[in-house]
């Protein structure tokens, strides 16, 4: 099988050490934070395996991700924005991306 490092904590300069990784398959799925969502989470991407929008919300919380960023960003799966109902259900594949915005606030 082949396997790739998972970072707890990733950055684009992330190098694996024991400490801060997991092994996970080769088949990966770049989540990626932006806007307050980076800032309270700390993270700007995880990588996790193919799935639905649902079970990659369990993978980043078994990551130190609260769901809750999920239920409140605005997402993208590519340039495409998922909306509705349909939203958790949605399939990435390997080599997929998957965007959490923060929503716009005004007053």
């Amino acid at each position: 099988m082949n396997m790739a490092c998972l970072h707890r904590n990733v950055s684009e300069n992330s190098v694996c050490s024991s400490g801060d990784m997991v092994w996970i398959d080769s088949k990966m799925v770049t989540v990626k934070f932006y806007g307050l969502i980076r800032e309270q989470t700390g993270k700007t991407q995880l990588i996790v395996s193919p799935g639905t929008v649902r079970e990659i919300m369990v993978q980043a919380a078994a990551l130190g991700v609260d769901k809750k960023y999920f239920r409140e960003a605005v997402l993208f799966a590519g340039k495409q924005q998922l909306t509705g109902s349909g939203r958790y259900t949605f399939k990435l594949n390997d080599g997929d991306e998957l965007s959490l915005l923060s929503p716009l606030g005004g007053g």
